[in-house]
């Protein structure tokens, strides 16, 4: 069985992951301009 996340390591990956969606459109350009 996969391992689940905690809400915390969840919050990390949101937070990581807002670094990159420069737009907030909840996508990652491939290209960083």
């Amino acid at each position: 069985m996969a391992e689940q996340l905690t809400d915390e390591q969840i919050s990390e990956f949101k937070e990581a992951f807002t670094l990159f969606d420069k737009d907030g459109d909840g996508q990652i350009p491939l290209s960083i301009d």
